[in-house]
């Protein structure tokens, strides 16, 4: 059965995963607060003009309930521009923000052993709503973040299902369920471990050895294409700047005139050099090597 203890020890990391994807998404290190759960056996009343947005991944479903007043800074880091009323671009936003938040905080406690499903949320009216099954196991969350001095609230409210968190003891008797699979044994009477495989011996006698006991043989490797890509500069933009290109934009790097190119191998900075043209096309001249450039990636 979930609980508020297990609820007020994920919630911390819950917090920390959040405040860093805002802070990637905004560049602006955002106040996360998030209250206490309470258990909450009525669905929240008074929702119009409010932003709702639902996902059912078995066990728990999530819903989200967010003032309008939530578009501001999300749309204005996204597109450049404030917008204060919900319309197909803005909608398209929450949900993918909303979705990309949950993720970060999906993978930041996969590191904890906790593995929450994957949800794609929708959007829902207050007429929606009545479509929702409520259940006496359900949880109120109510967090804020402060950005710029604004404060933003928000409620998150987990709907579990009766029977889904329920532990159940590993001795269980087969006549504790009713329920069988498709192929008539019962659910209880199903053990499942680890599976064990036999090493077998090769044409010598000799079992396979370790990773780990492996030579470090390169000859092995030579052979082996890594891509390599060369960063003229980057620059970070507004989507609504990127959808006014049009032929003949100039577009401003981060790079000074005469700064070194940075070249990648599979994504990995190997070197910095110029660039140089070699019979009427591009090359580069390699001006420095990165340090640790394969040990880091051969030790990793």
């Amino acid at each position: 059965m979930i609980t508020k203890d297990k609820l007020k020890e994920y919630i911390p990391h819950a917090r920390q995963a959040l405040s860093t994807f805002l802070e990637t998404l905004l560049e602006e290190a955002p106040v996360v607060a998030v209250e206490e759960p309470r258990k909450q056996l009525r669905k929240p009343e008074e929702l119009t003009n409010q932003i709702i947005l639902f996902a059912a991944p078995p066990p728990v479903s999530t819903l989200i309930i967010l003032p309008p007043e939530w578009l501001v800074p999300f749309s204005y880091a996204m597109l450049g521009e404030k917008v204060e009323e919900l319309n197909d671009t803005t909608s398209d936003l929450i949900k993918e923000l909303v979705g990309q938040a949950y993720d970060a905080i999906r993978n930041y406690l996969s590191a904890m052993d906790v593995e929450l499903p994957p949800a794609s949320f929708r959007f829902l009216t207050p007429e929606d709503m009545e479509d929702v099954e409520w259940t006496i196991n359900t949880w109120e969350i109510v967090f804020s973040v402060t950005l710029s001095g604004e404060k933003y609230e928000g409620r998150i409210f987990l709907i579990a299902e009766p029977q889904s968190l329920e532990d159940h003891p590993s001795d269980a008797s087969p006549s504790s369920t009713s329920d069988t699979p498709e192929h008539g044994a019962p659910a209880s009477s199903v053990q499942v471990s680890r599976a064990q495989f036999q090493q077998f011996p090769d044409a010598n006698g000799h079992t396979s050895p370790n990773a780990s006991e492996l030579p470090q043989n390169f000859d092995l490797l030579v052979d082996v294409e890594i891509e390599i890509r060369v960063e003229l500069g980057k620059r970070r933009m507004p989507l609504v700047d990127i959808l006014r290109m049009t032929v003949g934009t100039v577009i401003e790097l981060d790079k000074l005139a005469g700064e070194p190119l940075e070249i990648y191998a599979n994504g990995r900075l190997i070197a910095e050099g110029e660039a140089v043209v070699i019979d009427e096309q591009f090359g580069v001249r390699i001006t420095r090597l990165a340090p640790n450039r394969l040990t880091e990636r051969v030790s990793a």
